[in-house]
């Protein structure tokens, strides 16, 4: 009786020792961290490794990002424990070729990846590389500025072993000088960040007045401008859409270059209570809103913008006479809203009508005279 439970506990035993190797070995394959003694953890060579660039919208979420090309540069910038006789420099590294990363339109609410080859060692050692985005110029694109490192551990297969492997992980930090990863504010890392920013902005007309024609079809115009040094290459590669009777839209062939700023303009009609919105607009774009002038018609008018709950707005209304009246604000969240109101008054008259006071008069003459008759009547009477 006793045999049989020792077998049993022998059979257990020996499962849940085949159970735990293989998941000890897909750890350790995640980050390749052992040191390659373990027969059933070996360590994998890393040929290629995939570099991963977070793209995020901000701003309105109708926004789509433009179509863009992201260059991240490996720059070689420190190498430790290689064998002395090889005489290993910063210089001399093996070199990573530069990698462009694809976004396509609207790609700002994923992952954007691309497979970097790694190039032959031919000693062990630590190799660091600086890895960094360059700065493009796109508007509302934000590019990433902080520096990474990638470390390219190059170590043999195994203590007997002349093979030699690349282990990879991307840090934070820079190294320490012995060419290990430096402990303090380090953190590993899978790529880098990048935003497209973008906004809306609401053109509505309002007529008042008891004279205010609601049926009237007025006209406004919107001057759009982004400043830029490059007069050659135009910044604002987003698709601007709106609808105004129909649908339409601002490309970047739209824009032109004046005055150190690109611009663009955009014609409207609008008749009471209509509404006309300009969508993925990217942050940096400045606005000027003017009205064709209706005062010879007995029109006022005013330019209002909707309270902003983040407070992040710069827009400023500008009044005097009409030839100088306008709305000027900045794409710095995601809406501004504009209201424009033509009002048109008149008393009403309700005193007496001129062509009828002779009317009144003789009116007022008879009434008269009958009453002196009346009067007259009685005190003969009465004298009798």
């Amino acid at each position: 009786m006793k045999k049989w439970y020792k077998n049993i506990l022998s059979l257990l035993f020996a499962a849940v020792l085949l159970m735990t190797l293989p998941l000890a070995a897909f750890a350790a394959n995640a980050y390749n961290t052992n040191d390659g003694t373990d027969p059933a953890n070996p360590l994998s060579d890393t040929t290629k490794f995939t570099f991963t660039k977070h793209y995020t919208l901000v701003g309105a979420a109708s926004g789509q990002s433009p179509a863009e090309d992201f260059t991240v540069t490996f720059t070689p910038y420190a190498v430790a424990n290689t064998p002395a006789s090889a005489g290993i420099t910063v210089a001399t590294m093996p070199a990573i070729a530069t990698a462009t990363l694809s976004a396509a339109a609207g790609a700002a609410t994923g992952d954007i990846t691309a497979e970097i080859t790694l190039p032959t060692y031919s000693n062990i050692g630590d190799y660091w590389y600086q890895v960094a985005e360059t700065a493009g110029s796109t508007a509302g694109v934000t590019y990433d500025s902080n520096q990474y490192y990638l470390h390219v551990q190059v170590v043999h297969e195994s203590d007997s072993s002349t093979n030699l492997l690349r282990l990879v992980t991307l840090h934070t930090k820079a190294p320490n000088a012995d060419g290990t990863p430096n402990t303090t504010g380090d953190s590993k890392n899978d790529g880098i960040t990048n935003t497209y920013s973008n906004g809306t902005l609401a053109v509505k007309k309002v007529v008042s007045g008891n004279l205010g024609d609601k049926t009237k079809e007025y006209q406004a115009t919107v001057e759009f401008t982004y400043t830029s040094a490059d007069s050659a290459n135009c910044p604002v590669k987003s698709t601007i859409q709106y609808t105004d009777g129909t649908a339409k839209t601002i490309a970047t062939t739209d824009w032109a270059y004046a005055s150190g700023a690109w611009k663009a303009t955009a014609a409207l009609t609008l008749s009471d209570n209509e509404t006309v919105t300009f969508t993925n607009l990217p942050y940096g774009v400045a606005y000027t809103v003017t009205e064709t002038d209706y005062s010879a018609d007995g029109y006022t008018h005013t330019f209002a913008f909707a309270s902003d709950d983040s407070g992040s707005d710069t827009v400023t209304a500008e009044g005097g006479t009409w030839s100088n009246a306008k709305a000027t604000g900045t794409i710095a969240d995601d809406a501004d809203e504009l209201t424009i109101t033509n009002e048109k008054t008149s008393e009403i008259d309700v005193g007496v009508l001129v062509e009828n006071a002779p009317f009144f008069g003789i009116f007022a003459l008879a009434a008269a005279g009958l009453f002196v008759l009346l009067i007259s009547k009685r005190r003969k009477m009465t004298d009798r």
